[in-house]
């Protein structure tokens, strides 16, 4: 049996179908709005909330990110004010003004990785964007997005480095238009077929593909689902349930997962268990503790996988008896091993995360070994909360 053995301390890892969710801007006002959360799977509706404080000019966007809900109002020509509320109950956490958006209204913003990010000085052939950070809105920097070409820009969002600028709309098509975030060079403009009726009113980018909102009434919506690669369409649905006003913008975030590590199984041996202090959170780290090793090496392995059921096609737990290990029991599926060089009878491994939500809910089993004895399993679950 051929197992692999980690070069580097790091965790290959696959994207897992998920829970998503998806957010509309409906019952706008000049004071307040409702939003209303819905279930990407089906679109059966989990809930819908009125937003209050949200004051001056009707809410121009919003977006759901890390648990908050961001609002943009009181657009103007020179600025705008974003207010921020806790998703689970609309409470308003903060309302700040987001100066040095010159120009035009400025048209959408977006939230990514404590930065938000807004469109002004739209024209037929460009606009600019400018960043700012998320905690006191100061400017970072604004530049031109080149290219945009046909008609105002009409929504942008930013993920995993690239921003994405929705133009060219009409009755039965737009164009999405990919830049750098870094610089905003343009990487490729593609056209969003198949979308009837009335003009998209905005989009999102969320895990590798494409949300637009068309056919907008004031009873519902629908919300197109398209491959980002080939913006090949997957499927278009309507969003019951939306009343009074014209939905004004929509999300799609991940459902939060709580990142958490626990221990099973038993040992002959070595305990391994979550460093004491750290959970297995996105951007962060998977960080595990060995104790109790043997004195009589100083070299153990860490193995880790993806399944606590099944090994190379048999059950697990395993015992391992026939493997040198008397007495002891395999607890993981062991796709990957890594070393474990140890001075005393402990050590630390630490497993760097990716950031991206796409990746919460994997789940992975963890055992140690060294000498002649084994640890106890531990399973890991990887989490955005």
């Amino acid at each position: 049996m051929l197992l692999r053995i980690a070069a580097t301390a790091s965790l290959a890892i696959a994207v897992p179908s998920q829970q998503l969710s998806v957010y509309s801007l409906t019952y706008t006002g000049s004071t307040s709005s409702s939003i209303a959360k819905f279930a990407e799977s089906t679109f059966a509706q989990d809930w819908s909330l009125p937003m209050p404080n949200v004051q001056g000019t009707n809410p121009r966007s919003l977006t759901v990110a890390d648990g908050f809900v961001y609002s943009l109002t009181n657009v103007s020509s020179s600025s705008a004010r974003l207010a921020k509320f806790a998703e689970s109950t609309l409470a308003q956490d903060w309302n700040r003004i987001l100066p040095n958006v010159a120009g035009t209204i400025a048209r959408e913003f977006d939230v990514d990785s404590g930065f938000v990010y807004t469109l002004t000085n739209v024209s037929s052939s460009s606009a600019s964007i400018a960043k700012f950070q998320e905690s006191n809105l100061v400017n970072v920097w604004t530049r031109t997005a080149p290219n945009v070409q046909g008609t105002i820009p009409r929504k942008f969002a930013v993920a995993d480095g690239f921003v994405y600028t929705l133009t060219n709309t009409s009755s039965t098509s737009a164009t999405i238009a990919k830049f750098r975030e870094s610089n905003l060079s343009l990487v490729w403009s593609n056209v969003i077929p198949n979308i009837a009726s009335t003009i998209p009113r905005d989009f999102t980018v969320s895990d590798g593909f494409v949300y637009t909102l068309t056919n907008t009434s004031s009873s519902s919506a629908s919300v197109a689902k398209f491959h980002e690669s080939n913006l090949s369409q997957v499927w278009s649905r309507a969003i019951p349930r939306i009343r009074s006003t014209i939905p004004r913008d929509f999300t799609v975030s991940p459902e939060a997962v709580t990142a958490g590590v626990s221990s099973y199984g038993t040992t002959c041996g070595p305990s391994l268990m979550g460093t004491s202090g750290t959970r297995p959170l996105l951007g962060q780290a998977i960080d595990l503790t060995v104790t109790n090793l043997p004195t009589s090496t100083s070299f153990g392995l860490l193995a880790g996988g993806t399944s606590n059921q099944t090994w190379s096609g048999m059950p697990l737990p395993l015992p391992l008896d026939n493997y040198g290990l008397p007495g002891c029991l395999l607890y993981t599926s062991a796709d990957l091993l890594w070393g474990l060089p140890y001075s005393g009878t402990s050590t630390r491994l630490t497993l760097p995360l990716p950031a991206s939500s796409a990746f919460a809910g994997v789940t992975f089993y963890f055992q140690a070994a060294a000498g002649t004895v084994a640890s106890n399993g531990v399973t890991t679950i990887l989490g955005n909360n």
